[in-house]
């Protein structure tokens, strides 16, 4: 399981690795439009800087009790944390994310943005070739949409990623109301939901990108 979200940062993109994903903002596929081509002209090269974020930057911390090795298992609440980058931009087409089933799309610019991953021992550690791409989404493709969500006392629903899990169909994302700097991990089914994480950061409809493995 993965999660894609997004941080009320301009020009920034939270990516963390595992596997699948929760894209914030609207169900609908987009394919590339035409004031954003998919050429090897310079204009549509993005550049973008990336810094490796650790697991405690997400409110986390290692387990020493598991069995695996120093310094040990990365947690963040009850999920597994295997690897993160902040990725920054100055592009103003890099901004505004509502789709990222791999290239992220801005909703904003109406370009798809991808980049070459560069991997090391532990999963990606930078990336590099920031350019225009074309469409994550094979043509015509929606993603599921969650019927009903949970109310969470404080916070607001914001998107949500249908997942195959043995107590929860869903895992979504809620922000606190107002401006505090928090949100939750939520999985949910239509009769019950469970708090995965508590994040120190508020996440809305504009872009990063996080992974955790289910615990």
């Amino acid at each position: 399981m993965s999660l894609t979200l997004s941080l009320r940062r301009y020009g920034a993109i939270l990516l963390a690795g595992a596997a699948a994903c929760l894209v914030a903002g609207p169900v609908s596929a987009a394919d590339t439009p035409p004031d954003c081509p998919v050429t090897d002209a310079p204009s549509n090269a993005v550049t973008i800087t990336s810094t490796p974020l650790p697991v405690e930057a997400l409110g986390g911390h290692y387990r020493t009790d598991t069995g695996w090795p120093a310094p040990g298992d990365a947690r963040v609440g009850l999920l597994r944390y295997d690897w993160g980058l902040m990725l920054h931009s100055d592009d103003p087409r890099f901004a505004d994310f509502d789709q990222s089933p791999g290239p992220v799309h801005s909703r904003s610019s109406g370009c798809w943005i991808t980049w070459d991953s560069q991997y090391g021992k532990g999963g990606i550690v930078a990336v590099s070739n920031g350019r225009i791409g074309k469409s994550g989404y094979v043509e015509g493709y929606v993603p599921p949409h969650p019927d009903r969500t949970p109310t969470i006392a404080g916070y607001r629903f914001v998107t949500a990623q249908k997942v195959s899990r043995k107590n929860y169909d869903w895992v979504g994302l809620w922000v606190a109301e107002g401006t505090d700097q928090r949100s939750q991990i939520i999985g949910f089914s239509d009769t019950a939901h469970e708090v995965l994480a508590d994040l120190p950061f508020r996440f809305g409809p504009v872009g990063p990108k996080l992974r955790f493995w289910p615990c």
